[in-house]
């Protein structure tokens, strides 16, 4: 009787082993996508780091120009970033939730299609 599951054995395990290639391929191609959005995002982030300090030395020449001292005009330009930074922090939930969905959306994107080839 043995022999004559041995044919079944080998075709069970030839597709669990098939299966979990997938499942390897798709967390690679999964973890990709997320590495490069992570990436996309950490480049995003110092291109708006340099814009942001190049504003304020513009800033801070629009301030001397309207008559404070380059001290005065600095401080003044110290105020403008901590209020941003205040706001920054009052609005933390509704930023972290915004990138926490993108991620699940993300990460769930290419799952719904490997489940929809499954079905056909």
């Amino acid at each position: 009787m043995l022999n004559q599951l041995k044919p079944l054995f080998g075709k069970i395990s030839e597709w669990v082993e098939v299966r979990i290639k997938l499942l390897k391929i798709n967390f690679i191609l999964t973890a990709s996508s997320l590495m490069s959005y992570f990436l996309y995002a950490l480049i995003c982030l110092f291109v708006f780091f340099c814009l942001l300090l190049f504003a304020g030395f513009g800033l801070k020449e629009v301030f001397v120009e309207a008559g404070l001292s380059n001290m005065g005009a600095m401080l003044t330009v110290f105020a403008i970033y901590l209020l941003l930074f205040i706001l920054l922090m009052v609005c933390r939930k509704p930023i972290t939730r915004f990138f926490s969905s993108r991620i699940i959306e993300v990460m769930t994107e290419e799952t719904g299609k490997a489940e929809e080839e499954d079905e056909d």
